[in-house]
């Protein structure tokens, strides 16, 4: 059985030499653009993958949309306990009063917060795997802010 197999895979592997068609029976037909030295296979493997990426994107920002709608307006506790550390942080001007407004950036959210006394977030962007603000369906960017 195993040569069997064997055999059938060493002789899938070798193709016979393409014969010429007899004088006056060349095709008339357009050229199709296919080559037949091209893969068939690889568009069809190409969109499975690409579609299980989607996917697997569109989990994540689900995710990340749940985590950003619960932070938003709550201390900065509650950040550093659902999210651990973030990558960087950096204290910015801010136009919202005398206080002090910070960004923290994580792996896939970036975090403004706003402090008066006490640091409260104001707003958190969710980021497509390329670290641009996410889009909802409707194009509109996925930013949850505290009112």
């Amino acid at each position: 059985m195993i040569a069997l197999m064997l055999f059938a895979l060493c002789a899938c592997g070798s193709a016979a030499p393409a014969k010429e068609a007899p004088e006056g029976m060349e095709s008339k037909l357009p050229d199709s653009g296919f080559s037949a030295n091209e893969s068939k296979g690889a568009d069809t493997q190409s969109a499975p993958a690409a579609a299980a990426d989607d996917t697997e994107e569109s989990a994540k920002i689900e995710e990340l949309k749940s985590i950003a709608k619960s932070l938003a307006g709550k201390g900065v506790e509650a950040m550093h306990s659902k999210l651990g550390e973030p990558i960087s942080s950096e204290s910015v001007p801010t136009c919202l009063g005398d206080g002090t407004e910070k960004v923290y950036q994580y792996d896939r959210l970036k975090i403004n917060t706003y402090s008066e006394g006490s640091e409260v977030i104001i707003n958190v962007i969710v980021l497509d795997k390329d670290g641009n603000t996410a889009l909802d369906e409707n194009g509109e960017e996925l930013v949850y802010s505290y009112k």
